[in-house]
């Protein structure tokens, strides 16, 4: 009956880091409560927190969660929410990635208003590239104390394997990431 697992992420070379360790992506996939992994030589803070969302069910999880513990430490919060198009899909249809850009934007937008009512001081980011490494290069431009992310439940096979955004993010992440389960 625990309400997290906390688990070492140990430090990886550079072709490890594309993929977690077989163990902490099994359990991530089986948990039913958070996870947070630890990478080696880091400390878990709650002062700067980057939550990384995508407007879905298990993002506004996170946002909750991210929100409820900068409220409890007084920390801040900072919401990114990242536009990973191939950059052909700019030139075949611009309309469309503003549509997603507006989106992104609603969602962060949304999440800022829901912490400044709980009075956590936040700010909203939009970005466009690689998810992973625009997540993780915010973390560390913003000195991030922790990551905040959903994990989408999967059943079966597929929740064996992570979604390969979350498995980036926490093999490139300077800071802790807390998996939010649903």
């Amino acid at each position: 009956k625990c309400d997290l697992i906390v688990m070492a992420r140990r430090g990886l070379k550079r072709l490890e880091r594309v993929f977690v360790g077989s163990v902490t992506a099994r359990v991530i996939g089986h948990s039913s409560v958070d996870v947070l992994v630890v990478p080696k030589d880091t400390t878990i803070g709650w002062q700067r927190i980057l939550l990384a969302t995508d407007g879905s069910k298990y993002s506004k999880a996170a946002a909750k969660r991210a929100i409820d513990f900068a409220k409890s430490y007084g920390g801040e919060l900072k919401i990114v929410s990242v536009v990973d198009v191939p950059s052909e899909f700019y030139a075949e249809s611009p309309k469309t990635v503003e549509a997603l850009v507006n989106e992104a934007k609603d969602y962060v937008e949304a999440v800022r208003k829901q912490a400044e009512a709980s009075g956590v001081k936040a700010e909203a980011l939009v970005r466009e590239g690689e998810i992973y490494r625009v997540v993780t290069d915010i973390a560390k431009e913003q000195k991030a104390d922790i990551i905040v992310t959903g994990s989408h439940g999967r059943t079966g096979l597929k929740r064996l394997l992570m979604g390969s955004v979350t498995e980036k993010v926490i093999g490139h992440a300077p800071c802790p990431v807390l998996v939010v389960k649903t």
